[in-house]
């Protein structure tokens, strides 16, 4: 899905009713003075540049959410990674 508000690719993966739980996608490094956690595989089709998430998941209401328009998987690789970053406390 895309965050709007955020202005960029996430991975759902909590319903909360009127919010969901999720992890951002991004190409940078850092974000406010974190380091980013390097997934294996860019998880958008296509695309061979390093991704990133971010080492804590977020939420955020659902009207600030909508389809992702390009095509992304997350692959076995990626999971491990995604799993780790959301069983870690919401900020």
């Amino acid at each position: 899905m895309f965050n709007h508000r955020i202005k960029h690719p996430t991975i759902v993966f909590e319903d909360f009713g009127d919010k969901y739980g999720y992890v951002n996608i991004t190409h940078s490094k850092r974000y406010k003075g974190s380091k980013n956690i390097q997934l294996p595989v860019n998880p958008e089709k296509g695309n061979l540049t390093k991704a990133y998430i971010l080492p804590y998941p977020s939420k955020d209401k659902k009207k600030s959410f909508t389809s992702e328009k390009k095509p992304m998987t997350i692959g076995s690789k990626n999971r491990y990674w995604i799993n780790k970053v959301k069983n870690r406390p919401y900020k």
